[in-house]
This record gives C-alpha cells, sequence and structure tokens, in this order.
C-alpha cells in the first residue's frame, strides 16, 4: 500500500508540470528448463491483460539465454546447462521496474512463480534507471491526459491499457514511489517434478532442437513459448503507425537497376533487432559503411562510419547484410560483393550481448578480410545472407559465379568456438549453365530450414523460371524435397533443376517473373511465397520490361500436409521493386509492397481474402522495403520498416503495431 502523502506530493507535481511550469535462446544444454509466470502486480480489465501479461523479457545473466512471455504471463527457457555456481535471472519490461533473483543453483528444472503466485513487477520506470522515482513522473506529466490516437499519446505509458493515460496509471506508480529494485522481495525458486499446475497442457516439449514459438527469421532468437500450433483467431487485419524515424540524412542516393543500394530484398538483414537494441546499416554520400544502432522502442540512433573500404562499384547488388550470433554476442558484416572477392569484418564479442558496456564506434569491428577461415580466399560472392540458427550459432550463405550461372554454398559460425566451418555446396547450378536465386532461407518455430528459390537460365531476368522449395532438420545439413526425401547432402550431392519434387509450382519463362522477392514462415511453421509475375490472363512477353509492366502479386505457401496454393491478389507490381511478408500474433499476413503500399489478409480465411489496408505512404518512399523480423519475432505485432525516401538522402523507420 501507498502513502496518501506520496500521491498528494505527486499529484501537485503532476498538476504543475501539465499547466506548463515544466518545459519538457538457446544454447545446447542438458534438457533443464527456467519456466514460471509474471504479473502486473495490479488489477487490470480482462480486455487488456494479453498486453500487460506478454512481453516481459526474462533472461539468464551472462548466457544470452532469454525468452518472452506470452499472453497468460507464461514463459519457459529450454535447454538450460546445468550450473550448481547459480544464475541470476532478471525480468525486464518496458515501462516496468526491472528485477534479478538471488543467484540461483541449477541441477533440474525450475519455475519461478505460478499462475497463482506469479513473479510481479511494478509499472512506472520509464526511464530504467531501477527507481520509481520523479524522473518518472516527469516523463509522465509530457503525455498526461493523452488517449489512443492523439499524437502525444505513447502506449508504454498507459499502463493499465485503458487507450487514456490519466490518473488511473499516475496512481499505480504511486502504490510504489521512490522504490528501487533492490526493494522487491526474494524470489522463490522450486524443483519441477511433474508438469507445474497451472503450467498451459500444450506447453510445448523442449528437445535438444527446440526453438520458441514463433515467426522464425534469420535473426533467430528466443520468443514466448506456449502452443505449437497456434489456434487460428479471428482477427481481422490491421495495422496503426506508432513511430516515424529519421535514421540518417546522408544516405547514397545513386540508382543503380532502377534502385538504391540501401534498400533491397536480398539484404538478410539490412535492419534487425537483438537484445533490446535495433541496427542497421547504410552507404553514405562518401561510399562509406555506415554502421547504426540505437536502444528499442525510439531510442536516438548512434551512428558510426567505415572509412577504410570505399564501395567498389554504384551497383544495387552491392548491398550490406548483417548477422548476429547469440553465442558470443558478435555482430557481423559482409558488403560490396557482385562476383567480388568476400568484403567481410565482426564485431568484438558481446557487442551485440551487452551493448551498453561499448562505444559505439569502428574500433569494436575488426578489418576488413576475404576468409571466414584463415588462408581460404572466399571469391565471387553476391548475395551474402546471415541466418542464426536455434542453438545460436550463424549460418553464411552466398553465391558463387555469376548470373544465369552459379552455385549457393554454406558456412557455419560457432560463438564458442569463435570458428567458422565451411559447410560446402548444396545447390548446383554452374554444371547446368542456371543459377538459384533464393526468395528467402527462414527458420521455423521447431528448427526447420526453408528455402524457396526460382532458377535463372541465362543472365537475362526474362529466363527466370518456377517456384523451388527444399528444407533441412539439421541446419543446412541434408536437404529434403516437397515430398520429404532427401535431394541433397552439403558438401556431397546438390540439389539442381533436374532434382525430383523440388518444383512445386510451374512458372514459365517470360512470365516477368522478378527474382528474389519473399518468404515467411508462419506461426503454424507453414512456408508463404510472395512473387510478382504476369497473370494467367496474359499472354508470355519476352521483353522483361514490358512484362513487368503487366504483372501483379501473387501468393504462394504451403499447408501442413505438404499441398501448395495460390492467391492472385490483383495488386499490381512495380517494375524493379520487390515486396515482403510479415505475420502478426494472430497470424494474418500482411505484404509490404513496394512504394509503400501494404496489403494484407487473415489468417481466418486462409489468407485469401486480401485487401490493401494502408495506402498512406504510397509514392513517398524508394526502393525495396526492408523488414526488420527480429523485432517483429520479440514482440508480436511490431513492424518496423527501413524505406529511403525518393531523390533524398534521408532514411527513414516506420513502425506500425499490426493486429
Amino acid at each position: 500500500m501507498f502513502h496518501k502523502k506520496n500521491l498528494f506530493v505527486i499529484l501537485l507535481i503532476v498538476s504543475a508540470l501539465i499547466t506548463g511550469l515544466f518545459v519538457p535462446v538457446n544454447a545446447d544444454g542438458a534438457g533443464n528448463s527456467i519456466s514460471g509466470y509474471v504479473n502486473s502486480g495490479f488489477t487490470y480489465p480482462v480486455s487488456a491483460a494479453q498486453l500487460i501479461l506478454s512481453g516481459t523479457r526474462v533472461e539468464i545473466s551472462g548466457t544470452g539465454l532469454w525468452a518472452l512471455s506470452d499472453e497468460n504471463g507464461y514463459f519457459t527457457i529450454p535447454n538450460v546447462p546445468a550450473n550448481a555456481n547459480g544464475y541470476v535471472i532478471k525480468f525486464i519490461k518496458t515501462g516496468y521496474l526491472s528485477r534479478s533473483s538471488q543467484s540461483i543453483q541449477l541441477t533440474g528444472s525450475l519455475q519461478l512463480g505460478t499462475e497463482s503466485s506469479p513473479i510481479y513487477l511494478w509499472p512506472g520506470d520509464f526511464n530504467g534507471d531501477g527507481s520509481l522515482n520523479m524522473s518518472d513522473i516527469i516523463l509522465m506529466a509530457q503525455v498526461f491526459n493523452a488517449v489512443k490516437g492523439d499524437a502525444k499519446y505513447k502506449a508504454d505509458y498507459d499502463l493499465n491499457k485503458d487507450n487514456a493515460i490519466n490518473m488511473t496509471d499516475l496512481i499505480l506508480i504511486a502504490a510504489n514511489f521512490n522504490k528501487v529494485s533492490s526493494e522487491y522481495p526474494v524470489i522463490i525458486a522450486s524443483y519441477i517434478t511433474s508438469i507445474p499446475s497451472g503450467t498451459p497442457t500444450s506447453t510445448y516439449t523442449p528437445t535438444s532442437t527446440y526453438t520458441p514459438t514463433s515467426t522464425n527469421t534469420p535473426a533467430w532468437t528466443p520468443t514466448p513459448t506456449k502452443s505449437p500450433t497456434p489456434t487460428i483467431q479471428n482477427v481481422m487485419p490491421s495495422l496503426v503507425k506508432t513511430e516515424d524515424s529519421l535514421m540518417t540524412y546522408s544516405g547514397l542516393t545513386s540508382v543503380s537497376y532502377g534502385g538504391y543500394l540501401n534498400g533491397e530484398s536480398f539484404q538478410q538483414d539490412g535492419i534487425v533487432s537483438y537484445n533490446g537494441y535495433q541496427y542497421s546499416a547504410f552507404w553514405n554520400t562518401n561510399k562509406h559503411v555506415v554502421m547504426c544502432r540505437r536502444k528499442l522502442p525510439n531510442g536516438e540512433w548512434a551512428k558510426f562510419e567505415f572509412t577504410d573500404h570505399p564501395l567498389s562499384a554504384v551497383d544495387a547488388h552491392n548491398t550490406i547484410s548483417i548477422g548476429i550470433c547469440p553465442q558470443d554476442g558478435t555482430i557481423h558484416l559482409a558488403f560490396d560483393h557482385h562476383g567480388n572477392d568476400l568484403h567481410y569484418r565482426v564485431s568484438v564479442p558481446g557487442l551485440a550481448a551487452n551493448p551498453q558496456n561499448f562505444t559505439w564506434n569502428a574500433s569494436t569491428f575488426g578489418a576488413v578480410t576475404s576468409s571466414l577461415i584463415p588462408g581460404n580466399k572466399i571469391t565471387l560472392v553476391t548475395y551474402p545472407r546471415f541466418i542464426t540458427t536455434p542453438s545460436n550459432k550463424l549460418l553464411f550463405e552466398y553465391r558463387y559465379g555469376q548470373s544465369g550461372s552459379g552455385d549457393q554454398y554454406l558456412l557455419e559460425y560457432d560463438g564458442s568456438t569463435k570458428k567458422w566451418t565451411s559447410l560446402g555446396k548444396y545447390i548446383d547450378g554452374i554444371s547446368q549453365n542456371n543459377n538459384a536465386y533464393a526468395h528467402g532461407i527462414t527458420y521455423d518455430k521447431n528448427g526447420r530450414l526453408h528455402e524457396t528459390w526460382c532458377w535463372r537460365e541465362t543472365p537475362d531476368a526474362t529466363t527466370n523460371h518456377d517456384l523451388m522449395y527444399i528444407y533441412s532438420d539439421d541446419n543446412g545439413r541434408t536437404w529434403k524435397n516437397n515430398a520429404g526425401t532427401t535431394v541433397a547432402v552439403t558438401g556431397s550431392s546438390f540439389v539442381n533443376k533436374n532434382t525430383t519434387g523440388v518444383k512445386v509450382w510451374t512458372i514459365n519463362q517470360n512470365r516477368g517473373l522478378i527474382n528474389q522477392e519473399a518468404q515467411m514462415v508462419d506461426n503454424n511453421g507453414q512456408i508463404h511465397v510472395l512473387l510478382s509475375h504476369l497473370p494467367d490472363s496474359q499472354a508470355d512477353d519476352s521483353n522483361f520490361t514490358n512484362a513487368r509492366n503487366k504483372t501483379v502479386y501473387f501468393h504462394y505457401w504451403r499447408d501442413a500436409s505438404g499441398v501448395w496454393h495460390r492467391t492472385n491478389t490483383t495488386f499490381p507490381s512495380v517494375l524493379n521493386f520487390r515486396g515482403k511478408l510479415a505475420f502478426s500474433k494472430s497470424n494474418n499476413i500482411y505484404a509490404i509492397l513496394p512504394n509503400l503500399r501494404i496489403a494484407a489478409a487473415s489468417a481466418s480465411s486462409n489468407w485469401s481474402d486480401w485487401k490493401m489496408i494502408s495506402t498512406e505512404y504510397q509514392d513517398k518512399f524508394f526502393s525495396d522495403p526492408l523488414v526488420d523480423y527480429g523485432r517483429l519475432r520479440e514482440e508480436g505485432n511490431t513492424l518496423t520498416l527501413f524505406c529511403p525516401k525518393p531523390s533524398s538522402p534521408n532514411i527513414y523507420n516506420l513502425t506500425f503495431t499490426i493486429n
């Protein structure tokens, strides 16, 4: 309980402020788990439960292992190695006072809090300084009396999620005013000998290849684990913009292949969030790589410029890709490639794991190198991609060769040894004078790695054809076709154009099919692909530009039985540009289309009811939109887009809440 005197003092100060007196995971382990429940400690309406209970980050200090609570407040961190010396468990949520356990020995699976007696967090620490004090009241005063839809409304300050920042929220802070994190009660842990009372019966049982319940993308990190097959909800798609952030006013504006070097669909990734920070990179007007980071949800961008490597060619292929290895907290960069020797550099360990401990500057990264394995120079590189694995390692994938004649290769980085291992070639195109153009390489919640692509027979894009699909259940070592038959072993036998069962949809040449569009995995582990090509009613056209002017977007997806489906969205494409896909927690699908149109379809319709839901920003942005899949995965319904302005050096991040 709080004293009336505290509340009276706070009310006086807030009154003055308002009236103008103030100017404003997962590593290989032994199968142990740490699970439990978190809650806010105050009464709230049932309609607000999901927003209040979900999104608490529960992390094991010093390990890189963490999870987010789900809509019931439940969390689980699987496969935690035993530790007789003990772990400290931290509970962190934006707008709440963070909390840490005492050192807890782990010799079996632990439960921290139950549904009836959860771990409570006190609301109101908006600046994250570990104290509920006047600084937080001052911050709230700046948005006080705002309601949802107002320009100054910020959801983090709406503690009870009633769509208004008012006296009810202030009273919630006053209940624990002047308290600090050390004043929380001691956390009681208990070993699990059977399924705990109150634990959801649908909770996924971890295995050594466990990955959490979420859509999964190349920068995989743990997310809430509750149900391996989420129920399709009858929730219609919608979105609300929550932020419009200028990342830079010095982006390179040279146009190549119709677009910028900043913002190409095959960047994996061009923008990515991890561990509470957002990272991005761009070529600036000096033709140097600039690295950016900010603290989420809306911190200022910090940037620095690498001056030791100038851009080799103004070529839209020569983009920048970012990878993060949770095992050791390293950030990896690959940049400036179109048939070049590898250009790669890596940060010091821990930079992404403990960003607050490092000054953000070029000295935190090593020199540019053309080798991942000492002495083994990598040549003829195009389209480098990083994919974080469910065991928190990092895959590197690239094309060796050229358009119309290229092979695909894989390497793996182990953060525990700080070494790369070559897995080898897995798709062969050179021997048959063609090459694969990947629409993406994506993990699902169960650790399955999905890849789709089209073939190209010559350097002419009009020879793009077909939709191909393979998957791997062992991190890219072996590959299976659509029917589940092993068709390749990386490094020894390869997928090629004649491999049985790999083609899942016929799309002929001369159909205006653009390469490297988009794929995404939904919350049930099903692969979806966005492609633009001529509709069936249009005749073949061997002139690629003419054909592209008549193309529309198609949505392809594979159901649980392996059957592929196709829907013509009827939305027109844009000549040389590509779209992206994203899923909300309710499994609705969103297509972020060039020129920044956003379309969507509902899960309840099996994604057949496509509608254009936003044209507010149409023609205001240029090149391919990029999606921060790391943030979407961590926060569930937060969609952040990397968007360059046309004829401008400005690059923006637009953030939306999707339904």
